[in-house]
Parts: C-alpha cells; sequence; structure tokens
C-alpha cells in the first residue's frame, strides 16, 4: 500500500452513515470532500475560511453535469452535508477529532505485523491486518462505481484490534536498536510514533463501537 489514506470514525447508527449510503447525490459529495486537507470535517470551517478553492470545487461539480443539474443543487447537497456533520458532531463528541492521516506507511504497518502475528503462531488474525489498513468492501451509494471509499465495519474493527492488543507496539519498531545507524534511528522512531497513534485510533474506535471510514488518495 503505497499510497495516502485517511481514516474517520462512524457511528453506524447515525444520519450521517445512513445518508452516505443511501442517498446519490449526499454520497458522491462526501466521498469528493472527505480526502481534502484535514478529512471531511474540515469543510466545516473551511466553508467559513475558503480562499476559493472549494467554490471551485463545486463549481466543477456542476459543470460536469454527472450528478448534479446545476450549481444550486450542488449548494444546496453540500448545505445538508454540513448540517449532517454538525448533527454528528453534537451527538457524538469528539467525533470530528477522531481521525487519522497515513501518508505511504500502510506497507510498513502490514509487514510489520504480518511478521509478528506469524513468529507468534496467531495466523488466524492475519485477514484482520489487510482489513485494518485497507478496509473490508467499498463503501457508498454507487460503492462499486468508485473505490476510493472503503469501510470497516464496526464488528471488525471489534475483532480486529485483537492484534492491537496482543502486539505491543515496541515489538515492531525499535529505535534503541536502530540508534546504532544513524540514518535507520529517526525512521523507526517516526515510523513507531505514526504506529502507536493509528493504534490509538482504532482501539478509541473499537471502545465506542464505531465503524471506520477509510478514503485513499
Amino acid at each position: 500500500m503505497g499510497v495516502s489514506a485517511y481514516y474517520q470514525a462512524i457511528p453506524e447508527e447515525s444520519r450521517l452513515f445512513h445518508r452516505v449510503q443511501t442517498e446519490k447525490q449526499f454520497s458522491y459529495l462526501f466521498d469528493l470532500l472527505f480526502p481534502y486537507s484535514y478529512g471531511i470535517f474540515y469543510i466545516l470551517m473551511w466553508q467559513h475560511e475558503d480562499d476559493g478553492s472549494l467554490d471551485e470545487i463545486l463549481d466543477g461539480v456542476a459543470e460536469s453535469k454527472e450528478i448534479f443539474n446545476s450549481r444550486s443543487e450542488v449548494d444546496l447537497c453540500f448545505n445538508q452535508l454540513c448540517a449532517e456533520l454538525e448533527q454528528a458532531s453534537r451527538l457524538y463528541p469528539g467525533l470530528e477529532d477522531r481521525g487519522i492521516y497515513l501518508e505511504k506507511i500502510q506497507s510498513v504497518f502490514e509487514e510489520r505485523l504480518v511478521r509478528e502475528l506469524k513468529s507468534r503462531q496467531l495466523d488466524r488474525l492475519l485477514p484482520y491486518v489487510e482489513k485494518l489498513l485497507g478496509g473490508d468492501r467499498p463503501f457508498g451509494f454507487e460503492p462499486q462505481n468508485g473505490l476510493d471509499l472503503f469501510i470497516v465495519p464496526s464488528s471488525i474493527v471489534r475483532e480486529g484490534v485483537q492484534i492491537l492488543r496482543e502486539v505491543e507496539p515496541e515489538t515492531l519498531f525499535n529505535p534503541v536498536l536502530a540508534q546504532l545507524n544513524e540514518v535507520i534511528a529517526p525512521k523507526e522512531a517516526d515510523e513507531l510514533a505514526r504506529f502507536r497513534r493509528w493504534r490509538d485510533f482504532y482501539l478509541e474506535a473499537a471502545e465506542k463501537g464505531e465503524a471506520v471510514l477509510i478514503e485513499f488518495c
């Protein structure tokens, strides 16, 4: 996985989750805006501090005539999306902060986790490694037509975090040993820090019973 990805926790019982699944225009705009800047909740701030880039994106959506027939239709859907994000933030405090960005490091995480699980003869957990990193299946109104957005259902999050509880980050990344090499040590320490953040993100999602959406970019 040599690509970057955003991970965002989402309650499956939320109206936001339901509308992304069932409404074509809403799902399209959610998928389109998800990877911009700091994730989907960033648009709540972006709409008030737009330097013209957001307006340009929405213009492009309207001009393509692919999903929307006019800019007014785009604006209506965008306002509804913002309203749903605001409601989700109110109903699920801190949801807007339960997201993480990984930049081209998933393959490193996968290699270290698979190696460690095999060494412990925990092969039964191997299928969860790929699911936690890359998702269980495409997600959205027409998931087969655009494969950018994926979901890890809450049931798989709950089962998959067994891996993260079984394996301490320090067993995968050892900056102490790497200090013998001045080139490797900083890289190893950085990878360890990023793995810890990703691990903590998933542990919190499991604790709250939330699913995880993944958008590759």
